[in-house]
């Protein structure tokens, strides 16, 4: 009645289910990004953080490389890439540039610059991320399809990307960390949001005031759930809907962002063996961390220049 209609939509237990997974997911998000709003406000004091001064504790896990490894290994392995590209940025592009500037004789230190396996999961809009969300979005797209795609696609990237011969199931990275073989089955169906707008729209008269609110507070920040992607935007080429690869990529530009604005200082932690023993120095692999996270070529460069300054007035 007054202009409203009821549409029916038929679901197989299993996109039920997916979609059950999906909400549950979805409020789980809205709930994490409300309370670390909300504790921000509070650690702050009067008034907002935002352009103000702070201190903030950026911790990651360090690169999964398991037995299988999936998306989620592939977001987080990503999340280091381009970390240790922030890292090889100030410890080393700009360490070489003073030392340029203060005219002080050192000789070149190599380090492994890692944007080309970046470019391989992120670059847009043919990096693997995209290809995934591109897949998503057709009606018979599947794990295997996208691994054709990936591999058509990136095939004589062969010294950080590898298909083995006749494998149908698994593709390998080659990150700065060493190798790792990601399996593509499930990538789709974890790549997708199966949230649709009318789900998002009834949360809004929720009757918890908490499940309202956070919703409202997203479209705020974010524009309406049914606002189509506009061209040139990540995902709307297609005009499909912001995928998990999508948001993820998009969350994680906006922290490089926030740390370009810092001055950064960086703690290196290492794992004393891979058996999880107290009191157990494992020597070579020790040294394989260091070295896959450039401490060594730090420590070189360091050597070549002043590692300990004082200003003029001290």
């Amino acid at each position: 009645t007054g202009g409203m209609r009821v549409i029916h939509v038929p679901l197989t237990p299993e996109q039920a289910a997916a979609n059950c997974e999906a909400l549950r997911k979805r409020l789980y998000s809205l709930l994490f990004d409300w309370l670390v709003v909300e504790a921000n406000k509070t650690l702050s004091g009067e008034g907002s953080y935002a352009g103000g001064n702070f201190i903030a504790l950026l911790d990651i896990f360090g690169f999964e490389n398991f037995k299988e490894n999936s998306l989620e290994q592939l977001c987080i392995n990503y999340t280091n890439e381009r970390l240790q590209q922030y890292f090889n940025e100030h410890v080393f592009k700009l360490e070489e540039q003073e030392y340029e500037r203060e005219g002080i004789q050192w000789e070149a230190v190599e380090f492994n610059d890692n944007l080309d396996c970046i470019d391989l999961i992120g670059k847009k809009p043919l990096g693997i991320f995209d290809l995934l969300t591109e897949e998503c979005s057709f009606p018979k797209g599947s794990d295997t399809s996208f691994l054709e795609k990936i591999t058509q696609q990136h095939r004589k990237s062969k010294t950080i990307f590898t298909v083995q011969p006749r494998s149908r199931t698994q593709f390998t990275v080659k990150h700065y960390a060493g190798q790792v073989s990601y399996t593509v089955t499930g990538f789709l169906e974890k790549n997708k949001d199966h949230t649709h707008e009318h789900v998002m729209t009834a949360l809004k008269s929720s009757s918890c005031n908490l499940v309202a609110t956070l919703v409202q507070l997203t479209e705020a920040a974010a524009g309406s759930p049914g606002t189509p992607a506009r061209k040139g935007s990540p995902g709307g080429r297609l005009g499909i809907r912001q995928t998990v690869a999508f948001k993820y990529r998009a969350q994680l530009t906006l922290l490089m962002q926030e740390l370009a604005s810092t001055s950064s200082y960086f703690v290196r932690c290492v794992r004393p063996n891979n058996v999880q023993q107290a009191d157990n120095f494992m020597d070579e692999y020790i040294l394989e961390q260091l070295i896959n996270v450039g401490v060594m070529e730090t420590i070189r460069i360091r050597q070549s220049g002043f590692p300990v300054r004082f200003k003029h007035l001290e």
